[in-house]
């Protein structure tokens, strides 16, 4: 697993684990991601560590992820409407008509449903 630390863009942001991180680009800090239009070209990866205002990234490997929304098996996952949040991409001609960023691919269901394992790969 790829791992990068970075520092909260907003100190009293509630960063947790699983949840999608973007770059601001400006102070390269992060944040939750936050789905704007599709344009999710800011995410970077998955909190996987949080040491007090230290965030460690995932951006390849296998890791736990929060979605919302229905999800399945195999379902390649974007960021979603809610802060920090993953949602399945429905269709294929979203990713190639509408340039909707795929972050990874579903390989694992919990009892939970606001949990998945993924395939992380965000490039």
């Amino acid at each position: 697993m790829n791992t990068l630390n970075y520092e909260k863009l907003y100190t009293d942001e509630d960063i947790n684990i699983g949840d999608v991180i973007e770059l601001e680009p400006i102070s390269n800090k992060v944040t939750r991601s936050l789905n704007k239009k599709h344009n999710n070209n800011k995410v970077i990866g998955v909190c996987v560590k949080i040491e007090n205002n230290t965030i460690v990234v995932a951006n390849k490997g296998i890791t736990d992820i929060n979605v919302t929304g229905l999800i399945c098996i195999g379902d390649k996952l974007t960021s979603s409407n809610i802060a920090g949040k993953a949602q399945a991409i429905r269709y294929r001609q979203d990713e190639t008509q509408f340039n909707i960023r795929s972050i990874g691919k579903v390989i694992e269901l919990y009892k939970v449903y606001n949990i998945v394992k993924i395939l992380l790969d965000v490039e």
